[in-house]
C-alpha cells in the first residue's frame, strides 16, 4: 500500500513539474520567425546602434559643422546637415530639407515613411531631385543592408534610442 502512494504521489509530481516545463517552455520559446541569433526582430533599426554608425563611417566627414554637406544644407543658418553623434537626430528627423529652392520644402526623415523622406531619396536614387546621390564621393555608395536599416528604423517611426 506504501509503495503504491509514494509511485502515485512520485506520478504526479513528475506531471507537475513537466507541465510547468512545458507552460514556461511555450510561454518563453515563440516559433523563432521574426528573429536574429541575438532575438531582436528582424529588420528592427536602433539608431545608436544601428544608424549612427553607418552615419559615422559614410557622412560625417562633410555633414558636420564647417564640412561642406552641412554648409551646402544651410548650415550658414545654423540648420545645416549634422549627422555628427549627438546632433544627427535632431537635425534629420521632422526637419525640412533647404536643398529644394523651386519646390515646397521636403522632411529630411519623415517617421513612418521612407519613401517621403528626402535623406532617403539621396542615397537611394541615381539621380536625386537636387544634386548628387549620397554619399557624394561613391560609388560605393552605401550597401542595401544598410540602406534597408536606415528605411526600417525610419518606418518604425525614426526613435531615438
Amino acid at each position: 500500500m506504501m509503495n503504491r502512494r509514494l509511485r502515485s504521489e512520485a506520478v504526479s509530481a513528475l506531471a507537475a513539474i513537466g507541465l510547468i516545463a512545458v507552460t514556461s517552455w511555450l510561454s518563453c520559446h515563440g516559433d523563432g520567425v521574426g528573429l536574429t541569433a541575438v532575438g531582436d526582430p528582424q529588420g528592427a533599426s536602433g539608431f545608436s546602434a544601428q544608424i549612427q554608425p553607418i552615419f559615422n563611417s559614410n557622412c560625417v566627414r562633410c555633414h558636420a559643422p564647417g564640412g561642406l554637406g552641412y554648409i551646402q544644407t544651410g548650415g550658414t543658418q545654423n540648420d545645416g546637415l549634422d549627422l555628427s553623434r549627438g546632433d544627427s537626430y535632431d537635425s534629420l528627423v521632422r526637419q525640412l530639407t533647404h536643398q529644394l529652392p523651386e519646390t515646397a520644402p521636403q522632411w529630411r526623415v519623415l517617421p513612418g515613411d521612407a519613401d517621403a523622406s528626402y535623406v532617403v531619396q539621396k542615397i537611394v536614387s541615381g539621380a536625386p531631385k537636387f544634386g548628387k546621390r549620397m554619399p557624394f564621393d561613391g560609388p560605393p555608395y552605401l550597401s542595401q543592408a544598410e540602406i534597408q536599416l536606415i528605411r526600417n528604423w525610419i518606418e518604425q517611426g525614426a526613435p531615438n534610442d
